[in-house]
Parts: structure tokens; C-alpha cells; sequence
């Protein structure tokens, strides 16, 4: 949709950054230092057998699912209270709150996004800023497409059935 002629005024930018860091945070708040919306929707996922998840891959995951949102909510999160209104979105998964065996660290990441910001939550009464969860379940994209298509194979079903 083209903004202009839908008759609305809009300013449309991008960064390209790795909001699994600090330093790709850091990117994007230099570069648009207030916003009154904030979705955070970076996730990363991987099918692991919990007992073959190395440390490594719990850090890397809490980097990017759960420390990007904090990053970024800390800095926007000022502002909008200053201004007396503002928006933050989680957008989290249903494997928050039913874990999932072939993902227990992606479940626990998206567990932990609904209480961070639940906690912010408790902090915004009267302020005009709002924190929600999205709690969205399995969306269509690529590597969910790539997962279902190994999960049909390994069980011998197709991918509706799965």
C-alpha cells in the first residue's frame, strides 16, 4: 500500500542490524531514538532434543528472543512514558505456555517474554503505556514450513496431518 496515496502521513525507515546483540540494539535506538509503537517480534527456533541443547544455544536464544525486546523496550520505554502514551508488543508464541518437547529452549524464551512483559506492565497504571503478550500460534513461514515437512517425514504422515 502506498502510504501517500492512501492519504496518509507516515515516516518509513529501516535499519539493518542484529537485534540478537547488544551492539544491534544499540544500532537502532541510535538511529530512531523514539517511536510510540514497539513490536518485538525478532525470534529465532530450533527442533533439539532437550538433552542435546548446549549452553551455547540457551544463551543464543535468550540473546535474540528475550534480551532484544528488553534492549529495546528499556530504551523506547522513556520516552513514551515522557510523552504520556506509547505501545509494546511482545509477540510471543502458545509454546509460552505449552512447551514444546522438541523445543524446551525456544518455550522457555517465549515464557520468559509474557513475563517480562507482564512485569512492565504492573509498572504502567495511569502512565497511558500499555506492555502485551502475543501468544500467537504456529505461523506459515519458511523454516516452520521446513519443520512440519521433517516432522511429516519422520512420522510418515503429510504435512495437513502434522
Amino acid at each position: 500500500m502506498d502510504l501517500q496515496l492512501a492519504g496518509k502521513r507516515a515516516l518509513v525507515d529501516g535499519v539493518a542490524a542484529d537485534l540478537g546483540s547488544a551492539a544491534g540494539c544499540d544500532l537502532v535506538t541510535a538511529r530512531v531514538s523514539a517511536l510510540d509503537v514497539l513490536v518485538n517480534n525478532v525470534g529465532i527456533f530450533e527442533p533439539k532434543p532437550f538433552e542435546e541443547i548446549p549452553d551455547a544455544d540457551w544463551l543464543r536464544f535468550f540473546e535474540v528472543n528475550v534480551m532484544s525486546g528488553v534492549r529495546l523496550t528499556r530504551h523506547y520505554l522513556t520516552g513514551m512514558r515522557e510523552r504520556g502514551w506509547g505501545r509494546i508488543v511482545f509477540v510471543s508464541s502458545e509454546s509460552a505456555v505449552q512447551i514444546p518437547a522438541e523445543m524446551v529452549h525456544y518455550g522457555v524464551t517465549k515464557t520468559a517474554q509474557v513475563a517480562v512483559a507482564r512485569g512492565i506492565t504492573e509498572g504502567l497504571v495511569g502512565t497511558g503505556v500499555t506492555a502485551n503478550s502475543v501468544l500467537a500460534g504456529p505461523t506459515r513461514s519458511e523454516g516452520v514450513g521446513t519443520f512440519v515437512d521433517a516432522l511429516a517425514e519422520q512420522q510418515g504422515v503429510d504435512f495437513a496431518t502434522v
